[in-house]
């Protein structure tokens, strides 16, 4: 009994279908090797950065061992703030009783900070405002005096009216002992910084 022609080429596709079947299974198989492949190498490449992490983490934690519990850190940056910043919360205060009218007394008390070069720079303006740009051309004793007023009205931080208005003033002495009081104290402040 002899097959038709349709018969036969049904047989055909059917086994070219089985090969074509058998190939695509043995790509998949191939690409899903090859995919497990490179997994492992990801996984592998994973676990040495997660060990080197773990190297790093602990040769950190040595290091800020050997270096104290991390104080000595905390030490370092306000000693660098305080350079840089020029003040490290140091301030002066002081007490003043200046005598006046039958034996009684005007208490006050002046709180400055050590100014940092923006406020030396407005220190100098109001200087220069308050004496016309002359300022360098009195005596030292007003010098000293109208610095003190510019020096009180920038960098102080609690002081009386009545000595930031030279207009109003006729005692300088008063001024001259607070600048020289405070000029005492930035010397002292400024020779403690470590550099």
């Amino acid at each position: 009994m002899a097959l038709s022609k349709e018969e036969m080429e049904k047989i055909r596709n059917n086994a070219k279908s089985k090969v074509e079947e058998k190939e695509s299974k043995k790509e998949v198989k191939e690409n899903s090797n090859q995919e497990l492949e490179d997994l492992k190498k990801r996984v592998a490449q994973l676990q040495k950065d997660k060990d080197k992490l773990k190297s790093d983490n602990n040769n950190l934690k040595h290091e800020l061992a050997s270096k104290g519990n991390g104080d000595s850190m905390l030490d370092q940056k306000k000693a660098l703030d305080a350079m840089v910043m020029g003040n490290d919360g140091k301030e002066f205060v002081k007490k003043y009783s200046v005598p006046f009218d039958n034996n009684k007394n005007w208490d006050f008390v002046i709180r400055m900070h050590a100014p940092s070069v923006f406020e030396e720079g407005m220190i100098e303006d109001e200087f220069f405002n308050m004496t016309n740009g002359n300022g360098y051309h009195y005596s030292d004793e007003y010098i000293i005096t109208f610095k003190a007023i510019a020096y009180l009205r920038v960098v102080g931080d609690e002081v009386p009216d009545e000595l930031l208005d030279p207009q109003k003033l006729t005692r300088n002495d008063i001024l001259i002992q607070i600048f020289t009081d405070f000029a005492g104290f930035l010397d002292t402040f400024r020779k403690n910084q470590k550099y």
